[in-house]
């Protein structure tokens, strides 16, 4: 047998004694004594690792997702790099890149990294003289096609006016055969006038009003637009037909979703180019009017959603030659706002319905956003050789007007509504853009007051922009009016912020105490009142709007009271002074 390699040997290692029986009771003893001390260590340490985790969820949980600076795993609390002390819990928003400074109003700390002189914040480009028109800013989004939804733009495909037929769509059948209608034959334009509603109904009264709608809509489409007829002509037909579908919808609601339905059809593989055009007139007439079920709703915009993408090369143009591309992405913007802020019900008048066909060719001040009525501004002021100013000319002309028809001496001004045919006349010569100043409509304060609220009501974004809606609610929640001061100075655009203390100043004028016993409009009435304009998030749900509007109310009250204007003193309150 082959021999086994020799192991090398080891060193002998010293014997150490055994202890003895006693000397063994004391090691077990020290042992559990050792023991007990680290189980104890142990515990404490875990236990405060669970106190800091709890303070750390706590914090967290007053943070948005994206900006929580903790981690709440308990296996892994890593600590972020520490935020700078803020008045309060302010969320940063992405459109401010590389902020150079602390968000805290009274210390702006350089951060680590930076620069040691902080940059100037860029000139607005309102300022820069153009050569030529530019194009404005409503047609440029146009151009790019405005934002969808959230909630529709992951799965935008699954809401085409197809998958909405199949679900509501009655079935209609003709024929000898009584054969069913296939639904690629209902959702096309159809010169047959119907013989059963496209969708279902309770009563017969409905059903009835359904074909005459329909028959309205061909009417129109088959006659000259509104906008092509002169006055003087003494040819209503078109605006008659338009009434007639507006008076029917007003006394029956329920048909609302049956008209949207009809007009889609109708301009739908519509080969007759005119008669297309006059179908998205009444899409826009009927957008700024009516609103849709929620059933509808996001149908409507994937309908709206698809024809601003198939034309998105003709939008920047606006040439009335073509006219669809500016109806339907008009369309679209005013149905997004009307779907997401209610507002009162209010049939409008010849001139109404002219001016707002003609304003998806020109430009308009209701109904956009603060930066594009002072970009459509700039020009006019340059065609004219007049100076920019740096707020939008509609407020200053309406807060003189006042003045001037001594708002201070009228009873519940802002409060009560004014006559509807001079508020239509008055806000159809502001919209045209060659208001006359010695020309007016009406000396009512309460006309030029609702035209102002309408004004600030239809703003595309709210004058407090929605994307700081969180930001002013956790502020006033706080009562932090240094907060609120720091997010008008250094969030808001100079336009919106320069409009803000126009208007404040003005109301301030108007709530002074030796006015209050006849106008009875302090500042907390006109808090309420204003509430609703000031300050909106589209993303809400009526619930979430109920309880937010006393939220709010508290915001304008605190912009009214003490919010700070450069030059200007903060009045004394007038809350004792009206209940």
């Amino acid at each position: 047998q082959p021999q086994q390699p020799q192991q090398p040997q080891q060193p002998q290692q010293l014997q150490q004694p055994q202890p003895t029986y006693q000397q063994g009771l004391y090691l077990n003893v020290n042992n559990q004594q050792s023991n007990q001390q680290s189980n104890q260590q142990s515990n404490q340490q875990s236990n405060q690792l669970q106190v800091i985790n709890d303070q750390l969820k706590a914090i967290n949980q007053q943070l948005p997702l994206a900006q929580r600076p903790y981690s709440v795993d308990p296996n892994q609390l890593t600590q972020q790099p520490a935020l700078p002390q803020r008045p309060h819990a302010l969320t940063q928003q992405p459109a401010i890149p590389q902020r150079p400074y602390s968000t805290d109003p009274n210390q702006l700390t350089q951060q680590p990294g930076q620069q040691p002189n902080l940059p100037q914040p860029p000139k607005p480009q309102f300022n820069k003289p153009l050569p030529h028109r530019p194009q404005s800013l409503s047609q440029i989004s146009a151009q790019k096609a405005p934002a969808l939804p959230r909630d529709l733009a992951n799965d935008i495909s699954n809401f085409s006016i197809e998958g909405y037929a199949e679900k509501y769509f009655s079935g209609n059948r003709k024929g000898v055969f009584r054969r069913k209608v296939p639904l690629s034959e209902l959702l096309c334009w159809s010169q047959d006038p119907l013989t059963k509603p496209l969708l279902k109904h309770t009563t017969n009264e409905q059903n009835k009003n359904s074909l005459k709608t329909f028959k309205a809509i061909q009417s129109y489409m088959e006659k000259k637009s509104v906008l092509e007829i002169d006055d003087t002509s003494g040819d209503n037909n078109a605006i008659n037909s338009v009434r007639e579908i507006l008076n029917i919808l007003n006394a029956t609601p329920e048909l609302v979703d049956e008209v949207y339905c009809q007009l889609i059809k109708q301009v739908t593989n519509n080969a007759r180019p005119i008669s297309k055009a006059r179908g998205w007139e009444l899409i826009l007439i009927v957008v700024e009017c009516f609103v849709t079920t929620k059933d509808l709703e996001k149908y409507v915009i994937k309908f709206l959603w698809d024809n601003i993408q198939v034309n998105s090369q003709q939008l920047v143009e606006r040439d009335k030659s073509n006219p669809i591309p500016a109806l339907a992405a008009t369309s679209y913007r005013k149905f997004f706002k009307n779907s997401k802020f209610c507002k009162p019900l209010r049939l409008p008048v010849k001139s109404e319905i002219l001016r707002l066909l003609e304003s998806a060719f020109t430009s308009t001040v209701f109904g956009v956003s603060i930066d594009e009525i002072m970009h459509d501004q700039l020009y006019i002021c340059q065609q004219k050789g007049i100076a920019q100013p740096e707020i939008p000319i509609i407020v200053i002309q309406l807060t003189t007007l006042l003045k001037r028809f001594k708002a201070n001496e009228t009873v519940g001004i802002f409060r009560i509504t004014g006559a509807n045919d001079n508020v239509s006349a008055l806000r159809a010569q502001l919209d045209s853009g060659n208001f006359n100043m010695d020309k007016l409509p009406s000396t009512d304060p309460h006309d030029y007051a609702t035209v102002l609220k309408l004004w600030l009501a239809e703003l595309y974004d709210s004058i407090l922009p929605e994307a700081l809606f969180s930001d002013f609610i956790r502020a006033t929640e706080e009562n932090n009016i240094g907060a609120i001061d720091f997010l008008i100075r250094e969030r808001l655009s100079v336009a919106n912020r320069k409009t803000i203390y126009h208007l404040i100043e003005f109301f301030r004028w108007l709530a002074q105490p030796e006015h209050l016993p006849v106008t009875k409009m302090g500042f907390p009435n006109l808090a309420i009142v204003l509430a609703p304009s000031i300050l909106n998030n589209s993303e809400q749900t009526a619930m979430q709007a109920l309880n937010n509007i006393k939220i709010v109310s508290n915001l304008a009250l605190l912009l009214l009271r003490e919010l700070p204007i450069p030059g200007v003193e903060i009045p004394r309150s007038s809350a004792r002074l009206v209940k």
